[in-house]
Formats: structure tokens, C-alpha cells, sequence
């Protein structure tokens, strides 16, 4: 979008099929987007679970919830290294 503002940006995006993805991302900022983006990516992933237990769903939700684990466990490190508050980085986290 060239001579668009970020909203016109972002409402365009909530009108293509990441809509529900991005739902709550309020401003126009890539880290945000990607965050969204990956968050729904991983919450598809481990729906994999669901699906018949004989095929390769279930491998592809068990790399998935690995996945999802060891970014959880990064980040609480990162927090604590830091000393954030419970409550700073417990929205991050990505939980099924």
C-alpha cells in the first residue's frame, strides 16, 4: 500500500482469510503480524491431534507441540532473565 495509511493496511489484512488470526493485533507492526501469524499457525498444527491417530496428524501435532513447548519454555527463560512480571510475558505464551 503505497499512498495508504497502516490502517487501511492492517483492515485489508483482516479481510483476507489471516483475518481471525489477527483479530487482536491493533496496529500495523510486523513483530505483532508475525506473532499473530505464528500463534494461529501452531493452534491449527496441534488440532492435528484430533484427526484419525493412524495417519501422520498425529507426528505432525506432536513436532507441532514440541515446538510450541520449547518456545514457551524460551521465553519464560527470557523473562526470568530479565525480571519481567508474570503477567508481561503469560500473554506470549502459547497454551492449548
Amino acid at each position: 500500500i503505497r499512498n495508504g495509511n497502516s490502517a487501511d493496511a492492517l483492515g485489508m489484512l483482516r479481510d483476507s482469510r489471516y483475518g481471525p488470526a489477527l483479530a487482536e493485533v491493533e496496529e500495523l507492526d510486523p513483530a505483532r503480524l508475525q506473532s499473530a501469524l505464528e500463534r494461529d499457525l501452531a493452534l491449527f498444527s496441534l488440532r492435528f491431534f484430533e484427526r484419525d491417530p493412524l495417519t501422520i496428524a498425529t507426528v505432525i501435532a506432536f513436532i507441532a507441540a514440541q515446538t510450541v513447548e520449547t518456545g514457551n519454555v524460551r521465553l519464560m527463560g527470557q523473562a526470568a532473565a530479565l525480571g519481567a512480571g508474570r503477567a508481561e510475558f503469560e500473554k506470549e505464551l502459547i497454551i492449548q
